[in-house]
């Protein structure tokens, strides 16, 4: 399973295998035998079943810049019939079954962006009369300004290609036209 992080600068060398990532709440099972007994799952939540010689291919986006912009990856991959969008700071979200042939498989990898800009605009205006009476009248605007990528005008793009290693038997990332800013980190 996949890890990929948003953070100050650019590497994409940062791919995590989720059933190797220790951290607290990411678990993986896998039961090497056909009678299975969920009651080993003991109050997971979610689990995915797959068939054997397969992996479970998933991807977790994480921001990490500390900016104001949402981040969404949108994944697009032959073996899986729809585009999976994921937003990010959510958790791990389920690609799909992965093959454990050895073929090279290509993705698609899109990151959309929403910023959102707040404008505070204060006026104030003094009118003062011979008679000395001062007015004073304070006008607050705040707008709000919501700038989205849409799906013809995506903010990040790149050629993910995923292949099983028999030898290993892990899943092996490559990455491939790369257009991502520095502040982000996979």
């Amino acid at each position: 399973m996949i890890n990929l992080v948003l953070s100050e600068s650019v590497d994409f060398d940062k791919f995590k295998d989720y059933a190797s990532n220790n951290a607290p709440g990411n678990i993986t099972k896998i039961w090497e035998y056909d009678t299975l007994d969920l009651s080993e799952i003991k109050g997971l939540s979610r689990f995915t079943v797959s068939p054997k010689y397969t992996d479970i291919l998933a991807i977790l986006l994480s921001n990490n810049t500390g900016n104001n912009i949402f981040y969404q990856l949108v994944f697009n991959i032959y073996f899986v019939s729809n585009l999976i969008y994921i937003k990010a700071n959510t958790d791990y979200q389920c690609i799909g079954s992965f093959p454990q042939d050895g073929n090279l498989y290509n993705a698609t990898i899109t990151i959309t962006i929403t910023i959102t800009i707040t404008i505070t605009i204060t006026i104030t205006i003094t009118i003062t009369i011979t008679i000395t009476i001062t007015i004073t009248i304070t006008i607050t605007i705040t707008i709000t300004i919501t700038i989205t990528s849409n799906k013809n005008r995506h903010a990040i793009r790149a050629q993910v290609s995923f292949k099983y290693n028999i030898s290993t038997n892990e899943i092996e990332i490559m990455m491939s036209n790369q257009n991502f800013p520095s502040m982000l980190l996979f």
